[in-house]
């Protein structure tokens, strides 16, 4: 809860990475901070650690203002519950998105399944 998105975003890192899976409120919460830098740890950590998630709770992250957050959101959705994010209304917004990594993933994922 520092009010320095750095100090937040380094403690996410380290849950992330580290304490995931004894920590994974932190991750959930993280989710919806106000910094990109923090919600891309949080879903990235939610996806190394394996913590079951439900795709709404991680859905929003796919519309992120932030490129990263979008596409390491689609790489956890992926990781966490296959194939299901190709049933998700949003898919042609991710086809057609303004960063060529979340195209080039979300591609990925099409030719996967």
């Amino acid at each position: 809860t520092d009010s320095d998105w750095l100090v937040r975003e380094q403690t996410m890192r380290m849950v992330s990475r580290h304490l995931g899976s004894s920590y994974s409120f932190v991750l959930q919460d993280g989710l919806d901070d106000t910094s990109p830098e923090v919600r891309i740890q949080a879903v990235k950590g939610l996806g190394w650690n394996n913590i079951e998630t439900p795709i709404v709770r991680l859905e929003p992250l796919l519309k992120d203002s932030d490129s990263t957050v979008r596409l390491n959101a689609l790489r956890t959705i992926e990781r966490l519950h296959p194939g299901s994010v190709l049933k998700l209304d949003m898919v042609d917004s991710l086809l057609a998105d303004s960063d060529p990594k979340v195209r080039r993933e979300i591609l990925r994922i099409q030719k996967t399944h």
